[in-house]
């Protein structure tokens, strides 16, 4: 005869079951921050008995941060209790937290079930993010590099790779926190390689409690060589125009007609040589961040026919090292020549260095000449026609004379719109 058979006989009666008790804490981790991801914990204790419930929740050094005493569960099956990770008006801190129930029956008979539940209110951290190669130039791979931390098993990360215009490429990548290794296939959508240019990466982390970190950008460039062309105005554009100036020498002019850009809400294009943009380098950052367009002018002025190509490749190269250690963007792949002075050893040298769009003009007001302010916007706006490239000068008439322009141009349905945006709407990268 078994011992449970002995007690039965013993006692007349049958001991029991063992009360089964289980408890889950869902989502977790959560994150209590109040942005309405995972704000709150549901904790559900099932029992196969009924009786009275208490829960409370410790944290790892046995303090209770909240409790909730003597639940009644009629009958076997479960209840809910909700925390917002709070003891009163207390804010409980990041961290691991024990969840414990214990269920007394009418007969005195008692259980006890645990869980693990972990807060946790902070984004994950992102270090060190690097891209490479930068500049990128023969190769077809862009390898991005970043350290992830977060008390979470599992970190997401969303890639995303923008040019000039808006988002080329994302990847996503989901794995544990530490060293993440990312390559990407540095191509448009439609398979063609990276023109030469200006680029951005973004980068953004998730983890489980639904904290997302602020996205972190880190600017790179494409300097491959690719065949170079002289435009003078595009087709196929709609009703919109570029405004470009050239020198960068007036400083005070500069500053007034970044100023007039922005109050019109208005993008152009920047030829400023590597010495202006050293010599001025609030206003070469204030240039690029307001979301204009930089473009190389040959360093210092120098005509550029009646030399081999190096001669103009050597000139381009410094002004987009000008542009880059100052303001964190490249000239390429746009060459004004000074003076206008084009032939096909200027375009050869442009191209190898990563310029292949010297950009002339169809509208010249000769504003360098200090015409007047109502001669210069009448000159301009008389000329001005879709796909229109305007050649204007960092000048103080001119600077006067911009806000009347852009009124002007578009009393007559012609919209003022970066280098890029024109070159997009003609059908290019």
């Amino acid at each position: 005869m078994s011992a449970a058979d002995l007690a039965v006989a013993s006692t007349g009666e049958e001991e029991p079951p063992p009360i089964e008790i289980d408890i889950t804490a869902l989502p977790n981790p959560f994150s209590p921050n109040g942005d309405g991801r995972r704000d709150e914990a549901v904790i559900a204790v099932t029992s196969s008995a009924a009786g009275s419930v208490t829960v409370s929740i410790q944290d790892t050094a046995g303090e209770t941060w909240r409790a909730w005493p003597e639940l009644l569960l009629p009958e076997p099956g479960s209840v809910e209790v909700v925390w917002r990770g709070r003891s009163g008006e207390v804010r409980a801190p990041d961290g691991r937290y024990e969840v414990v129930a214990v269920i007394a029956t009418e007969e005195g008979a008692t259980a006890t079930g645990a869980t693990r539940l972990v807060l946790d209110r902070q984004p994950p951290r992102l270090r060190r993010l690097r891209v490479r190669p930068d500049p990128l130039t023969t190769h077809r791979w862009l390898v991005i590099r970043f350290m992830g931390r977060d008390r979470a098993p599992r970190i997401r990360t969303e890639l995303r790779i923008e040019d000039a215009l808006g988002t080329i490429g994302k990847q996503a990548v989901q794995k544990p926190p530490g060293p993440t290794r990312v390559r990407w296939r540095a191509r448009y959508r439609s398979g063609k390689r990276l023109y030469p240019g200006n680029y951005r990466l973004g980068v953004r982390l998730w983890d489980d409690a639904g904290n997302v970190s602020r996205r972190r950008w880190v600017p790179w460039r494409v300097h491959r060589n690719v065949g170079g062309r002289v435009y003078r105005r595009l087709e196929g554009t709609g009703r919109r125009v570029a405004l470009t100036f050239d020198d960068c020498g007036n400083t005070s002019a500069w500053g007034s007609i970044l100023r007039t850009l922005h109050a019109k809400n208005v993008e152009a294009a920047f030829f400023c040589g590597g010495g202006a943009v050293r010599g001025n380098p609030s206003l070469a950052r204030r240039t690029v961040r307001d979301g204009h367009t930089p473009g190389s002018h040959a360093l210092d002025h120098a005509i550029l026919t009646g030399h081999d190509p190096s001669f103009t490749s050597s000139r381009v190269r410094a002004d987009r090292r000008a542009w880059w250690q100052v303001a964190r963007r490249t000239s390429a792949p746009y060459l004004r020549p000074p003076y206008g002075a084009c032939n096909a050893s200027v375009v050869e040298g442009a191209a190898a260095a990563a310029a292949p769009r010297v950009v002339m003009w169809d509208v010249d007001p000769q504003d360098w000449r200090s015409p007047g302010v109502s001669e210069i916007r009448r000159r301009v706006l008389s000329a001005a026609r879709p796909g229109s490239i305007i050649l204007l000068h960092t000048g103080d008439q001119t600077a006067a004379s911009i806000g009347s322009i852009v009124d002007g141009l578009r009393a007559r349905n012609l919209e003022p719109v970066g280098l890029s945006a024109l070159f997009r709407a003609a059908g290019m990268h």
